[in-house]
């Protein structure tokens, strides 16, 4: 059969983030999910491209797109064993593009951040949470053009970010993931339950804040600059960037025409979300 785009799509996480020792694997207590997601998260996009690359390396054509996780790029407190088998996609991806790149297959590294799928379970879409569609049709125009990729521009933000991830679980009852370290930045966030004692605990805070100066000048003038010049040293050229590559390079050059990769395609996890939108669109 001449397949010639593979989706790997399929993956299940926890319905509740929680912590390795502390997560309600499943109802009867036992550790069966735990086989479930390493099984349903490394076994199928391993097998899948063990099955279909063979043919696509002999007729020097094929589309191969792995789809893992933003997660990948930090350790992720409360999503461990979730995060983990991302990264395993996101390696095995990368090794393989090394050693099929020259026999005219090209295989990609997806890594969504939030989309309004079941998985996720947002209330509603916005700018940086898109619909499954407006998602994938973003990561089309990256095939052929990024090995790996965020697609959508506002999770390619997050490609350029150096994290490190804080567990806050002891001190506000939830569990969270926090981004830290940005490039002429660093930042120390914590979420305590109880910053301030009532309102004149806030206003006194307030005043204080105010009141501050360095090198002379307002400590809230300070800020802004500081956010300005962040914004224009490093954001802008990643702006720049997305527009560059994923809207003037795929008009001139189209990046990789599907319908000429073969006759057929496979998605794992059709059924909703990411996966449905690609088989599809």
């Amino acid at each position: 059969m001449d397949i010639g785009v593979l989706i790997n799509n399929v993956g299940i996480a926890l319905e509740i983030p929680d912590r390795f020792l502390e997560c309600d694997l499943n109802s009867s207590g036992n550790e069966k999910f735990l086989k479930d997601i390493l099984f349903c998260n490394v076994f199928p996009v391993t097998l899948m491209t063990r099955l279909l690359l063979p043919g696509m390396v002999s007729r020097n054509k094929g589309v191969i797109v792995n789809i893992g996780s933003v997660l990948v790029v930090a350790p992720t407190p409360c999503l461990a064993m979730y995060s983990a088998t991302k990264a395993y996609t996101d390696s095995l991806t990368q090794s393989l593009t090394a050693e099929y790149e020259n026999h005219g297959v090209v295989i990609q590294s997806l890594l969504p951040g939030p989309v309004q799928t079941k998985m996720i379970k947002l209330e509603k879409p916005s700018i940086f949470s898109p619909t499954p569609e407006t998602y994938v049709r973003s990561a089309l125009k990256a095939i052929g053009i990024e090995k790996r990729t965020g697609s959508h521009w506002t999770h390619r933000m997050t490609e350029n970010f150096n994290f490190e991830t804080v567990d806050i679980s002891d001190r506000n009852k939830k569990c969270l993931a926090i981004p830290l370290d940005v490039p002429f930045i660093s930042l120390e966030l914590t979420c305590p339950t109880s910053i301030f004692s009532g309102k004149q605990g806030l206003i006194e805070t307030g005043r204080a804040i105010r009141e501050l100066s360095i090198l002379g000048l307002p400590f809230l003038e300070v800020v802004g600059l500081v956010l300005t010049c962040l914004v224009v040293v490093y954001f802008v050229p990643v702006y720049l960037r997305t527009i560059w590559d994923l809207w003037i390079k795929p008009t001139f050059s189209m990046g990789t025409n599907l319908l000429e990769m073969g006759k057929w395609a496979v998605v794992t996890g059709a059924s909703d979300g990411i996966g449905k939108a690609f088989a599809k669109q």
